[in-house]
């Protein structure tokens, strides 16, 4: 061949393979135009309350009929447009969105300005948009930057269009809003979707050919998915009136579809989206498909006889388009979802290209059924199409054609023979076709002639539910979550709903589902359950607000968490840890058999089954020798650290203690699997292998200060011991010879601190382990090593180990002998920004020590205590609003899948991000089907302005003022006269306004009124206007006419203006008195041209904004809501509308704001000169000024001067400056800096009294306690006494004391040595038992200290013995309160605080009297008399018996005769030091120093703010624990030198009487000391009988000391004040707060005692401080009350009346306190809810012990109440006699008696549930389960106390402090209940004989009652009960019989029975606290 044949051939090879190449294109190409678009979401709102799929479906398949009348609140005149005469719409019904202005506008960002401005039919899309991505399991937030694009129909664009102007602030939106291509556009962006936004407007075909262009796209791959759909708002009513002047709309609102008596069409509104994608991608991507598009037709009716009339023909092709673009037959189709408006001319033209296009090619057998959603719902015209699809996917995926609504017959203008095409006039089954899918076609034909057909394709049936019934595997995890917190519990309330009614959905599925398809806002849940049941109860809880169980775990999401894992160390082993993970979890039992295996090579049995041994048995031992230990809890650790990477948690750094830091390196990839188990083994090994002995103790103190107590001992001879591990900063473990450590143990404990001996077989990390590590450290050399993936924080350094350290032998040597510094790696973690700890290990053991370290963060803040599990520790992370988390994975004694997944829950729901979607493994299927977001809406609706029609009929002339809208001019030039009608009917936001309660039209609208009119008349400018009478407006009625008089000009052109009004509908009669009243009065000017200008205003107005030097004073929300809420205290109350203050700043005496008009009332402001709430607001922040000392109150007197430039702004820029001493200068400018307003004065004055009630008496919440002479009996806890018949005395009294108490109560008194000896006395027990608690020593602090441990002892000594249960000491102190004119004594003042404690956790068990020391004797005399009285604390003085009372704190200047209860007088020959007058600083000096101790705490560094920016104080010493270095010192000093203050930050503890000296010499003479206050303290909560003398004495040290010391440095100093923060405890009697409690009483009674002696004094007694909500306000543990408590003991306050008081409102009471003119030593801020008290107490549901005996004053106990019925005790100074015993405890059992057990069981068990539910918190007391555990029920020891408290007094029986643990479950405790409650009806036994006589009745009935073996066990086992009760007092406990060696338990082997039965009541109290972890 020659090669041009070569060519040829290979030439022709080339072309066929391209023509091969080309065909397979253009097949692809035809493929893809044909491929079918699956429906994947769909969502809709349609009439009918149709608000999803769901709905719609059961509105169509019940035949329902949606139509309904129009709405009402939309500006249309629905008189006018339905009057039977000028009316043109005689149809009163269509089918309305009722809710249609109802919008998020918060969830999609969007302002409510601009919501206003858009049009609702975009917000539906908006709405639709996001719901429809959520049905089909799609995350919204996945879908952005995806090319998805949007279709959306609209046609309607007048939403804007209606007004004839813009109003002002809207302009750049409304033009947006209401445009059609802004339509799809603010979806796309919203979303930020990036495919295709098209706009689609066809009129009534909009939305179906909107899917046809999607489909198009996504068959060309113009984007991937697409929305489609359509949404229809009718804005205006012209479309009615047009279509009722044709006569085109139905009589009776209802489309007829293809009906004989068709008469018109009804139109509707509503809006559908479809998600489409193509249906490869659906099938490839597991999402549900809906139904199949298989082919569309769009086309045009072209020149047909009418631009709106329909054409058949038009119809007909484009019915057979689409069907050729299917592929399909018309015989292939079974129905069609016609256009069927139900109008004459259109629904017979379709009907007839239907029976063209579909009946003749099908038998009569099988036609083509036809159907119409208009008929159910009306015409929703750009919505039909997508609706139509919508209601045709539901009917074929249930197999049901709907039937068609008003059909009387089919329509007789229609040839129904001439194909087989028949009506729906009944629901009828799908019609099948064998195996052929369901098939439909949807039309929709737009008035614009434009037609679209499509056909819809079912999918083949399938079990739709495959995936809801996947079965469960274990508990659930369903995250939740909403932009606010309504939203999250809307949420919890729909799914709970959605869930209940779908009982077979599988938790596991319902979990996947919401994680993945749903995205996470800030506000997030998720509610854990081992079963649907229980997680529908945490929705319950979730839903109700009242989350606060295991089962619901609430967080808020923080942006920028950073996470460390910590990896727990040896002694937090147990048997079977990590066995519930390793059945439920596949990735944690992999790993773990994987790590296993490797450990195993080096171990003699196998470690799995050590780590899984049942505990107890001699394997499960094995697992406390080092050589297991060590590997066990590596392997574990290693497979936590697995599991949480596979649900997605990545840690920014790794921390472990000990061996945990091996597992920490392997799983940063330092060591491989084979060489860290080779290592890890060795290292157990190897000290395993080493001589057991020596021992460990953990101490309560310092590294430093143990390594100075080890020097010295090791000087004195050879001592092998050493800092083993440094835990906190107070938590230090030493390890060494066993003598050595038990030597300095004893050392620290004689110091007053805690230690505790560890149980331990070897000394780790001291000199024992010496000889183990030469051969590890040949082991260590032969492992590799490689860089850290992961951060690892070395335990040798503290810091942060580099590979050059961790990766090498030496390291690991050394790791293994030295000091773990957890302390310090802990430090470095929180300076590199985590703030999020996740523990892997068997227990919390090592987040409890970083809770400790928190402490180190902000010493002199509160801290957390208790006994409540925290999962949040500390304070906001570095400032931020956000807690520091402390997340063990695993707990001991709680189930790992619980606790595993709670873990997991805390971090996602603080923003940690989590895949919680991994938890419920892979899981086949698509999402299920769940409710979609709960939007929270508020109506935006842009009204159109009333036209003033009408008055010319009347001769008056409209006038453009909202309030008067109508004016008459007077003859001859003399005025003007303007009118009006005022209600709250049509101004409806002036009821925003009110002063003392009653609605005041504000004086800024009659100043508008003034200014307008003067515009109007040439004189603009408002010369003076001076109001009279305040405008007052009824509630309802027609509310006032309205009169403005403006004058004829004078010579000078100046007017003269008043303003009256009478009411509406007064009478009219002529010879009727007047009736009008003035309200304002004034001149009006004209005004210059320069003013004219804004020459007026000032320039600081005008440019950068704010002043560069202003100082911010109020910027947050805060802080504007807390000066509305004292202007509201002053009774002036300013609903939304008025609320338009934003931020305050203040420069010297000037003072800038920004005020801002709301929404609704912004859109309005165009129709005044300027809206009276914007005018009005002007004036609230004259408050922040220095001019007014009583700013609040106030109101505007007078204005002058006033010129209005600009008019409708709705925001300002405002400069207020004093301009005399009841008046300032105002001057604003709108935000772009042009001149608004200026006034030159604004006159303020007090609250009008006459004219306004006065305020509610005692609103400010500031008490004092007052002494009340007990003018009736009073009862107490335990009601009235008898007298004695014998008095018991404990100790040494004296003859005087042994008199006076016999004489007086004419009784015999026996004396005992103390306590012990009157319980082992055979003696009958005295009734009254008396103890003298008294100190005479000169030494403030010590005799505290002395009287607390004296005190304790004796409270602890009598609850301890079950002798006393039924009997009360009476406690006698001297001097311990400020009662009368006697001297106070502090140090007796301790025990009265920490009594009061004892008496709230222990009502009726303690008596407190305190005797006159000036006149014991006489005291003596009057005991008996005090005590039979029955109040539980009272003060003698003289013969008279006084009893303590909260008042309120009005000042108490001379009130020291009416015994206020402050001994304010002088002592003899001291001289009053004059106090500085009253002035707007207070007692505080320019030129002075202010020391604050604790000025480094959250209180002090608020104190310190407050005196800078509110009192102008410049130098400030602030002393704290830590000095310079606290958190956020460095700032505030930064804050408040930018103030202008001098400030100094000391380290400086104030119980250290010489650091105190050295700070006080240091400050300089030129700025004296001249006030001090004492803020500092610390805690140590605890129930009474857990507390401890070393406890009491660190809280005491804290308070007492150091005011002592403060009090000896300064008392030569001339200060002005002296100020010391209290607690409300001390005077309440906090329960869990005893030493607490007694350190606030010392200070309170410490300030009586100082100003006595002639020196300033006030004490503080705080109560509840809230958070402020700025997160550094104080938070609610701050200080007072709330200190320390956890979330269960705020709740607990709370319930107990004690509310949270605003840090801005405390520090007015502050101010208010500190005022030089006030005569208290001692007042209580504190928010009490009296009314919530008062309402329950006369309920008969407030227990005595809730409500202390001091508030009955306050809130009087129910006079007919008794403490059986829970309403508390009589009040003696209200003269209420008290009810008899047998009434107080007769209640339950009358009703009760002679009731079968069955019966008694059942009002027991309720009252139970009601009262545990009452304690913990619940909403609903059948959420209590009687079968669950107290402990797992969220008890802790003070619910314990509290529930034990309120059943005793409920039921009036005396219950045992351990009642829950003697009857561990409700249950339980309710046949506990039922045996001691009397039955009724049956005598007791008297005597022994008495006793006999009834057991032989028992023995003689015996065999007859007792038939079976069941009824013999239980009889049996009562009778040894009885036995046990007559048995003499066990003398101890056995002893054990031997040891388990290795761990240093010791021998006592009791069971955990035996040691229960054995343990006192605070060792009890400490094990439930523990979770039983000592057991």
């Amino acid at each position: 061949m020659t090669a041009n044949d070569d060519k040829i051939r290979d030439y022709l090879k080339r072309v066929v393979a391209e023509l091969h190449s080309t065909r397979q294109r253009l097949n692809a190409l035809e493929d893809n135009a044909r491929e079918p678009i699956a429906v994947v979401g769909m969502s809709c709102r349609l009439p009918g309350g149709v608000t999803t799929p769901e709905s719609l479906w059961e509105l169509v398949d019940s035949g329902a009929d949606a139509v309904s009348p129009f709405p009402d609140d939309r500006g249309w005149d629905l008189d006018a447009l339905h009057h039977p005469e000028s009316g043109a719409v005689h149809s009163r019904e269509g089918g309305f969105l009722h809710d249609s202005a109802d919008f998020d506008a918060e969830f999609f960002g969007i302002s409510p300005r601009e919501a206003l401005a858009m049009d609702p039919q975009q917000r539906l899309l908006l709405e639709t948009s996001w719901e429809v991505f959520e049905r089909a399991g799609i995350d919204p937030a996945s879908a952005r930057g995806s090319r998805t694009g949007v279709y959306a129909g609209v046609m309607y664009h007048d939403y804007g269009a209606r007004l004839n102007e813009i109003p002002p602030g809207l302009e750049g939106y409304l033009v947006n809003g209401s445009a059609g291509s802004i339509a799809s556009g603010r979806v796309a962006y919203t979303l930020g979707l990036e495919g295709p936004a098209v706009t689609v407007d066809t009129a009534c075909s909009s939305s179906l050919v909107a899917v046809h262009l999607a489909a198009q796209a996504l068959r060309q791959r113009e984007c991937d998915m697409a929305l489609a759909g359509g949404a229809t708002v009718l804005s205006t009513p012209d479309l009615f009136v047009d279509f009722a002047r044709l006569g085109g709309l139905a009589s009776d609102g209802r489309c007829k579809a293809f009906s004989d008596a068709a008469d018109g069409t009804s139109f509707a509104e509503g809006a559908g989206m479809l998600l489409l994608m193509r249906l490869s991608d659906a099938v490839d991507k597991g999402h549900t498909v809906l139904a199949v598009i298989r082919g569309s037709a769009v086309n045009q009716d072209g020149a047909s006889n009418g631009l709106t009339a329909p054409n058949g023909l038009a119809q007909q092709r484009v019915i057979r388009e689409a069907l050729a673009n299917a592929d399909l037959g018309p015989d292939q189709i079974d129905a069609v979802e016609a256009h069927g408006t139900g109008t004459r001319l259109g629904d017979p033209i379709e009907a007839q290209a239907l029976l063209h296009a579909y009946g003749t090619s099908r038998s009569p057998e099988r036609p083509l059924w036809l159907g119409s959603l208009k008929s159910n719902i009306g015409h929703t015209q750009a919505a039909a199409g997508v609706a139509g699809i919508i209601k045709t996917v539901l009917a074929m995926r249930h197999g049901r054609l709907p039937r068609t609504l008003h059909v009387t017959r089919p329509s007789s203008r229609v040839d129904w023979s001439a194909g087989a095409v028949e009506l729906l006039v009944q629901a009828q089954d799908w019609p099948g076709q064998g195996d052929a899918p369901r098939r439909a076609g949807v039309s929709s034909f737009g008035a614009s002639g434009t037609n679209a057909h499509l056909i819809l394709e079912g999918v083949p049936d399938g079990d739709d539910t495959a995936a809801e019934r996947e079965p469960s595997t274990g508990g659930g995890a369903w995250p939740l979550s909403g932009r606010t917190e309504a939203a999250l519990r809307a949420q919890a309330r729909r799914l709970h709903d959605h869930l209940t009614a779908r009982p077979h959905v599988s938790p596991a599925a319902v979990g996947r589902t919401l994680a993945r398809s749903r995205t996470p806002f800030e506000h997030r849940a998720v509610v854990l359950g081992q079963d649907t049941a229980a997680l529908l109860s945490g929705l319950t809880e979730l839903a109700s607000g009242a989350a606060h169980g295991p089962g619901v775990i609430t967080g808020r999401a923080a942006r920028g968490r950073r996470t460390a894992l910590l990896f727990t160390g040896q002694g937090s082993q147990r048997p079977g840890a990590g066995r519930r993970l390793y059945e439920r979890y596949e990735v944690f039992a992999r790993v773990l058999d994987e790590t296993a295996a490797e450990l195993d090579r080096y171990l003699d049995r196998p470690l799995r089954e050590v780590m899984f041994a049942e505990p107890g048995s001699a394997t499960a031992g094995l697992l406390d020798r080092t050589e297991y230990t060590q590997p066990a809890l590596f392997a574990l650790e290693v497979a936590l650290f697995e599991l949480v990477s596979a649900w997605g948690l990545r840690p920014d750094a790794l921390l472990g203690h000990s061996v945990g830091e091996l597992a920490a390196a392997h799983a940063a990839g330092v060591f491989t699997l084979p060489d860290a188990a080779r290592l890890v083994t060795a290292r157990g090994r190897l000290m395993g292998e080493l001589p057991a002995g020596g021992a460990m103790a953990a101490i309560q103190a310092g590294g430093a200060e143990i390594e100075e107590t080890i020097t010295a001992l090791t000087a004195r001879g050879p001592a092998r011991v050493a800092v083993a591990a440094l835990n906190g900063p107070d938590a230090t473990v030493i390890s060494g010879d066993e003598d050595a450590v038990a030597e300095l143990a004893a050392l620290w404990r004689e110091r007053g601190r805690r230690t505790k001996v560890l149980p331990v077989s070897h000394a780790f990390h001291s000199p024992h382990m010496d000889a183990a590590l030469e051969p590890f450290a040949g082991i260590a050399r032969h492992v590799s090593y490689a860089e850290p993936r992961i951060p690892v924080v070395s335990n040798l350094t503290g810091e942060v180990a580099s590979a050059a350290i961790l990766c090498t032998p030496e390291y690991w040597v050394r790791h293994a002998r030295e000091a773990v510094r957890f302390n310090d790696g802990f430090r470095t973690l929180r300076d590199q920004g985590i703030d999020t700890f996740v523990e892997l290990g068997p227990d919390g053991v090592l987040s409890a020590l970083g809770r400790d370290c928190l402490r180190e963060e902000e010493p002199d803040a509160p801290h957390q205590g208790g006994s409540t599990d925290r999962d949040t520790a500390g304070s906001p992370a570095d400032g931020q609003e956000r807690p520091v988390l402390m997340v063990p994975l695993l707990r001991r004694d709680r189930d790992e899948t619980t606790t595993c997944l709670g873990a997991l829950a805390t971090v996602h729901t603080h923003g940690v991000p989590v895949d919680l979607a991994a938890v419920h493994g892979d899981g086949g299927g698509p999402a299920v089907d769940l409710p979609t977001y709960a939007f929270q809406r508020t109506r935006y609706w842009l009204d159109v302005p009333a036209p003033a029609a009408g008055l010319t009929a009347t001769g008056l002339e409209p006038a453009d003022q909202p309030l008067l809208p109508a004016a008459i001019d007077l003859p001859d030039g003399e005025g003007t006269v303007r009118t009006g009608l005022l209600s709250v009917r049509t101004h409806p936001w002036l009821a925003d306004h009110r002063v003392q309660n009653r609605i005041v039209v504000p004086g800024a609208a009659l100043l508008d009124i003034a200014a307008w009119a003067g515009i109007e008349a040439g004189c603009p400018r408002v010369a003076e206007l001076t109001f009279a009478t305040p405008l007052v407006l009824p509630e309802s009625g027609e509310g006032v006419r309205l009169r403005v008089t403006l004058s004829g000009p004078d010579a000078e052109g100046i007017r003269t203006i008043r303003v009256d009004s009478r009411p509406a509908d007064a009478a009219r009669a002529a010879d009727a008195p007047s009736d009008w009243t003035r309200h304002a009065s004034g001149t009006l000017a004209p005004g210059t041209e320069e003013a004219g200008d804004g020459a007026d205003v000032p320039a600081e107005l005008l440019g950068v904004w704010p002043p560069a030097d202003a100082t911010p004073v109020a910027i947050d929300a805060a802080a504007v809501a807390a000066e509305y809420r004292r202007l509201a205290d002053a009774g002036v109350t300013y609903g939304p509308v008025f609320r338009g203050l934003h931020a305050v700043w203040r420069r010297g005496e000037e003072v800038f704001a920004e005020v801002r008009l709301p929404g609704q009332a912004a859109a309005d402001a165009s129709r005044y000169g300027m809206h009276p709430a914007l005018l009005d607001a002007l004036a609230h922040a004259t408050g922040f000024g220095e001019q007014f000392t009583e700013a609040h109150g106030l109101l505007p007197f007078s204005w002058s001067d006033v010129r209005i430039h600009v008019r409708g702004t709705d925001s300002l820029r405002v400069r207020i400056a004093p301009a005399g001493p009841d008046a300032v200068t105002v001057a604003a400018a709108d935000p772009a800096g042009r001149p608004v307003l200026a006034a030159r004065t604004l006159t303020l004055r007090p609250l009008p009294a006459n004219q306004f009630r006065s305020p509610q008496a005692g609103s400010t919440p500031l008490y004092r306690l007052e002494w009340t002479s007990a003018s009736a009996p009073v009862t107490g806890h335990s009601g009235p006494r008898q007298a004695a018949a014998e008095w018991g005395v404990l100790g040494d009294p004296g003859q005087t004391l042994l008199e006076g108490v016999r004489d007086g109560a004419q009784a015999p008194v026996r004396t005992y040595d103390g306590l012990d000896a009157l319980a082992a006395s055979d003696t009958p027990l005295p009734d009254h038992v008396l103890v003298e608690l008294g100190h005479d020593g000169d030494d403030l602090a010590a005799g505290a200290h002395d009287l607390a441990e004296r005190a304790l002892a004796v409270v602890q000594g009598w609850l301890a013995h079950a002798r006393f249960t039924d009997a009360r000491l009476v406690v006698l102190t001297h001097g311990a309160v400020a009662a009368g004119t006697s001297a106070v004594r502090p140090a007796a003042a301790v025990a009265w605080g920490l009594l009061r404690s004892a008496q709230s956790e222990h009502p009726g068990r303690f008596v407190l009297v305190d005797a006159d020391p000036s006149d014991p004797a006489a005291s003596y005399r009057s005991l008996s008399r005090a005590v039979t009285s029955g109040a539980s604390q009272l003060a003698l003085r003289g013969d008279e018996i006084l009893v303590p009372r909260l008042t309120h704190g009005a000042n108490g200047q001379g009130a020291a005769a009416d015994r206020l209860g402050d001994a304010t007088e002088p002592e003899a020959g001291a001289a009053l030091r004059p106090v500085p007058s009253g002035n707007l600083s207070g007692p505080w000096r320019a030129d002075g120093t202010v020391l604050v101790t604790g000025g480094t705490g959250t209180l002090g560094k608020t104190v310190a703010r407050h005196l800078v920016t509110e009192h102008g104080v410049r130098h400030l010493v602030l002393a704290g624990r830590r000095g310079a270095d606290a958190p956020g010192a460095a700032g505030l000093a930064a804050e408040l030198t930018a103030l202008g203050a001098a400030v100094n930050i000391v380290r400086c503890d104030a119980a250290d009487r010489s650091a105190l000296e050295s700070v006080l010499a240091a400050v300089p003479a030129a700025h004296p000391l001249t006030a001090v206050v004492h803020t500092a303290g610390v805690l140590d909560d605890g129930i009474v009988t857990a507390q401890t003398p070393q406890r009491v004495s660190a809280v005491l040290r804290a308070k007492a000391d150091a005011v002592t010391h403060l009090h000896e440095l300064t008392r030569e100093l001339d200060l002005s004040a002296f100020v010391v923060f209290s607690s409300a405890a001390g005077t309440l009697g906090s329960p869990g707060q005893s030493g607490y409690a007694a350190a606030n009483s010392f200070l309170d009674a410490f300030a009586a005692w100082r100003r006595a002696q002639g020196l300033p004094a006030v004490s503080l007694a705080w109560g509840l401080w809230g958070d402020g909500g700025d997160g550094d306000g104080g938070g609610a543990g701050a200080d007072g009350m709330g200190a320390s408590l956890a979330a269960a003991d705020l709740a607990r306050l709370r319930r107990s009346g004690i509310l949270p008081l605003d840090p801005a409102e405390a520090l007015e009471l502050f101010d208010e306190a500190c005022d030089p003119s006030r005569t208290e030593s001692v007042l209580l801020p504190i928010r009490l809810d009296l009314n919530g008290l008062r309402a329950r107490s006369a309920r008969g549901t407030v227990h005595a012990g809730v409500v202390p005996e001091v508030l009955h004053a306050l809130v009087p106990p129910s006079a007919g109440a008794s403490p059986s019925s829970g309403a508390g005790t009589p009040d003696p100074a209200a003269g209420q006699e008290p009810p008899t015993t047998a009434a107080a405890s007769g209640t339950l059992a009358e009703r009760l008696a002679g009731k079968p057990r069955g019966e008694r069981l059942a009002a027991i068990r309720e009252l139970v549930r009601t009262e545990i539910a009452s304690v913990l918190g619940h909403a609903d007391a059948q959420r209590v389960q009687l079968q669950f555990s107290f402990k797992e029920a969220g008890f802790d020891s003070l619910t314990a106390v509290e529930l034990r408290n309120r059943l005793t007094a409920v039921t009036g029986t005396r219950l045992p402090a351990t009642l829950v643990f003697d009857h561990p479950t409700p249950a339980a405790l309710v046949d506990h209940l039922e045996q001691e409650l009397p039955k009724g009806g049956q005598e007791l036994p008297a005597d022994v004989p008495a006793v006999l006589e009834a057991l032989d009745r028992i023995r003689d009935g015996l065999a007859a009652a007792v038939t079976d073996d069941n009824g013999r066990a239980h009889v049996t086992e009562r009778l040894q009960e009885l036995l046990g009760t007559l048995a003499p007092p066990v003398a101890g406990v056995r002893p054990g019989n031997g040891s388990n060696g290795h761990d240093g338990q010791g021998p006592d082997e009791l069971s955990v029975g035996e040691r229960l039965a054995a343990s006192t009541d605070d060792e009890l109290f400490d094990l439930f606290d523990s979770d039983f972890r000592s057991m």
